[in-house]
């Protein structure tokens, strides 16, 4: 996909920023666009919140790189070192999480996906990923699950991930920085 293809793409679409670090255009029920930039401040620590999805995704890389990386959660009640929870991923539906399941983590796989290359998630996987500047475009299944899951360290903050907004104007801003790059 070149940047006259992504333009086009984005001209119908209102951009969205995600407490995880990237900016959303939701191109249809089952495209984004999704933009990362040194300017992204996440409003959660992305190294240690490792989540899953409610659907299956392909995110393709159409410019930077972005680290992957796979996770098996293991319940374990007698020596835990983290907790899951049940996440909405909408600000306006809130989860009442009465009961945490604590375990543990292990890393199962750390992959770096460079331009024109394709990683591919379950809805039941696991992961967290970090990059400085890269956009990709992401194809995703019909929902799986009703929620999410979110696994985070014992005695974390939990923080919202819709807690901080940027405007549509800054949106725009960080994405042409970005397109200027293609």
């Amino acid at each position: 996909m070149n940047k006259n293809q992504i333009e086009k793409l984005l001209a119908t679409t209102t951009p969205n920023f995600f407490g995880l670090g990237f900016i959303q255009c939701k191109i249809n029920q089952h495209e984004r666009i999704h933009f990362y930039h040194p300017q992204l401040i996440p409003t959660v620590n992305i190294e240690e919140e490792i989540h899953n999805h409610r659907y299956d995704f392909e995110s393709t890389v159409l410019m930077g790189k972005i680290n992957n990386k796979k996770y098996q959660f293991v319940v374990n009640e007698d020596n835990p070192t983290h907790f899951l929870q049940d996440e909405s991923c909408n600000a306006s539906v809130k989860v009442e999480n009465s009961k945490n399941i604590y375990g543990q983590i292990n890393l199962i796989s750390d992959e770096r996906v460079i331009k024109g290359e394709t990683y591919l998630m379950n809805f039941n996987e696991f992961h967290t990923f970090s990059t400085s500047k890269c956009i990709t475009h992401l194809k995703r299944s019909d929902y799986k699950q009703n929620f999410a899951q979110v696994v985070r360290p014992l005695n974390s903050q939990i923080i919202c991930p819709f807690s901080i907004k940027l405007s549509e104007q800054e949106c725009w801003d960080i994405i042409q920085d970005c397109l200027r790059e293609l």
